[in-house]
């Protein structure tokens, strides 16, 4: 955005990025550059680029600026407004991480938890764990707790799972 403030075009502000950027997005940048200047169309080189990248911010930034391209208007303006809009999301997702931070580590103390008590057993009486190995119905008590576990392990992630 500050560099199309500037005076430059799109093609001249992404090679400031290329220039000035961190790896990877420098290289990304370099790659997009690179097709652009094969006979690509920027669209196009855009369109490649967010389904390489893979990132939802990354589709949201090449969407905003091919409508910005096709429809007119002020790209500077829309991308300052991207921006702030991602920085806000970016915000939010690390407070909900911060917040539910706790809950995902007594997750995983509860999903440990069957072993744990499994080898307490196995260490104050070593029969009792045998038994759930060598009879059928030892068998099928385990594998019924292991059903158990992991659909309680399956439903708290899809509890924990936010989308912003």
């Amino acid at each position: 955005a500050n560099g199309m403030r500037a005076g430059l075009n799109l093609v001249q502000s992404m090679k400031l990025i290329e220039t000035n950027a961190q790896p990877p997005i420098s290289q990304e940048f370099a790659l997009m550059l690179r097709e652009f200047e094969h006979g690509t169309s920027v669209d196009e080189v855009m369109r490649r680029a967010s389904a390489r990248i893979k990132l939802h911010h990354y589709k949201l930034l090449f969407a905003a600026m091919e409508t910005a391209r096709q429809r007119g208007g002020n790209l500077p303006e829309t991308l300052d407004r991207l921006g702030e809009s991602l920085r806000e999301i970016m915000r939010l997702e690390e407070k909900v991480r911060a917040l539910t931070a706790e809950n995902r580590m007594s997750a995983r103390m509860m999903g440990a938890m069957p072993a744990v008590i499994a080898g307490i057993y196995y260490m104050i009486e070593p029969d009792w764990v045998k038994t759930l190995f060598d009879s059928q119905y030892g068998l099928l008590i385990l594998l019924v707790a292991v059903a158990l576990w992991a659909g309680g392990f399956l439903w708290i992630r899809k509890i924990m799972t936010f989308e912003i």
